[in-house]
């Protein structure tokens, strides 16, 4: 019904405007005004068929192309041209209001297109007379074919989402603007005769339209191949990309797991040996396990020991890094934190932490050196026999 009621306008628009310059003193008016006023109206049509249409993925189907269409075709080019820019501007700036962004530049520049092409048959081809409708539902045919190819050309970033788009919306577009275009075209034929195309020169006519139409079918075929290729390109390099980024971030990860779990390892070593001597030196268990840094921290989030001496009664609690670690006072077990500045003085360390017997915890953490040479480490490991993809 959203689509049906443009459709349905567009005629009435056509045969309102036909008897009402037939049978009113509006035929006394100059031609460069009407061909301005009917164009403005055609143009307001288009605009409002920018918001009737049927939703496909997050844009509209419609039948917008139909106004410039009929409007040049069956009251001339001046007048198509005018309905298509305005349908265009409108279709740019209707994104405000609720149009799809995603094919706004495909469809601004076809509304336009739409009123230069029906401008272009009118005068050049049908010798500015009103053509018959086959020949409005072939042009209304063959620039929707041209539109569906710019939503193509204009999103080739993500060809796959474009080709599901162009997919769904063609028939529906190509109906309902075939439709549009052809019903005016006919009804107003049988309104008026007098400034149709007469019988003797059809044959004229027809000659001219079989060698467009030859060009036009050998022009789609070399589009349609370039943009085949382009269509193709694009898609396998987006899906080297999206492959070689889904791998990196499953390395990245693999490797963040595997790093947290070497200190968590090293802090768990160091946290055994501390609770069976709390004596023991800490700097001793540092140098054991090759880390820069050993702090006991209390169960009020002060630290009691560290191998920083400057360390020692800071309160974990004051700072936005340092308080992370007080979950191991509330129940967690245990807790890795990503390498990053600290609270109390900005060194980058990356630290992780395990709750002890008498509720506390016990804070280890890296150097910048020592973080690098744990990564590569983890690196070497993870991507030694590492394929990307199924061939590597």
């Amino acid at each position: 019904m959203r689509i049906a009621l443009p459709i349905l306008a567009n005629t009435v628009l056509v045969v309102f405007l036909y008897l009402l310059n037939k049978h009113t003193k509006l035929r006394r008016l100059h031609s460069v005004t009407k061909q301005i006023l009917f164009g403005i109206l055609f143009g307001l049509l288009a605009m409002y068929a920018t918001h009737r249409g049927i939703v496909i993925l997050d844009t509209q189907a419609n039948v917008r192309d139909a106004a410039p269409i009929a409007a040049g075709l069956i009251f001339g080019a001046p007048c198509g041209i005018i309905a298509g820019i305005i349908g265009g501007v409108y279709r740019w700036i209707a994104v405000y209001w609720g149009a799809g962004m995603y094919t706004r530049l495909a469809c601004s520049l076809m509304c336009i297109l739409s009123g230069l092409i029906a401008g272009f048959l009118r005068k050049y081809m049908f010798d500015n007379k009103r053509p018959y409708w086959a020949y409005g539902v072939a042009t209304a045919l063959f620039c929707e074919v041209v539109h569906m190819m710019l939503i193509f050309l204009t999103n080739m970033d993500n060809p796959s989402y474009a080709f599901q788009f162009v997919r769904s919306a063609t028939i529906p577009m190509i109906i309902g603007n075939t439709l549009s275009v052809g019903s005016a075209a006919f009804i107003a034929s049988v309104l008026g005769k007098d400034n149709r195309v007469h019988k003797k020169d059809t044959e004229k006519i027809a000659q001219t339209f079989q060698r467009w139409l030859l060009l036009c079918i050998v022009g789609a075929y070399i589009i349609t191949s370039i943009f085949t290729f382009i269509l193709q390109d694009g898609i396998v390099k987006r899906e080297v990309q999206y492959t070689i980024s889904q791998t990196i971030d499953d390395l990245t990860m693999n490797i963040r797991d595997s790093s947290d779990s070497l200190l968590l390892e090293k802090t768990a070593k160091i946290t055994e040996i501390y609770e069976r001597n709390p004596n023991t030196s800490l700097y001793a268990l540092a140098s054991m396990q090759n880390v820069k840094e050993v702090n006991v921290v209390d169960k009020n989030g002060i630290i009691i020991k560290s191998t920083v001496p400057g360390y020692i009664g800071f309160d974990m609690k004051s700072g936005d890094q340092s308080s992370q670690f007080m979950i191991l006072t509330a129940g967690n077990s245990k807790y890795v934190q990503p390498y990053g500045p600290i609270t109390i003085n900005g060194l980058w360390r990356k630290y992780a932490g395990l709750a002890l017997n008498d509720g506390g915890f016990l804070q280890v953490g890296y150097d910048a050196q020592q973080f690098q040479r744990d990564i590569n480490r983890q690196i070497v490991s993870k991507i030694k026999f590492h394929h990307i993809g199924k061939t590597g």
